[in-house]
């Protein structure tokens, strides 16, 4: 289920707050959101997606972003 599309120009293209919500997931509309959001339901995993073009290959320092942001 995909729960959120964003870029930098429109953070909240897609949402789904009730779907994040259940997830116990906020967005801060200030944070570093990644581009996209979607939720495997079948195996429960939440995939973190971001568009290289907008903000290069995801190194240490935005893998910790994102973890901050989602654990």
């Amino acid at each position: 289920m995909v729960l959120y599309i964003g870029d930098t120009e429109n953070k909240f293209v897609h949402l789904e707050a009730e779907g994040l919500a259940d997830l116990g997931i906020t967005l801060d509309s200030a944070a570093k959101i990644p581009d996209v959001i979607v939720h495997h339901t079948a195996k429960n995993w939440l995939l973190l997606i971001e568009a290289v073009t907008s903000a290069g290959p995801v190194d240490g320092k935005r893998r910790k972003e994102l973890k901050d942001l989602f654990i």
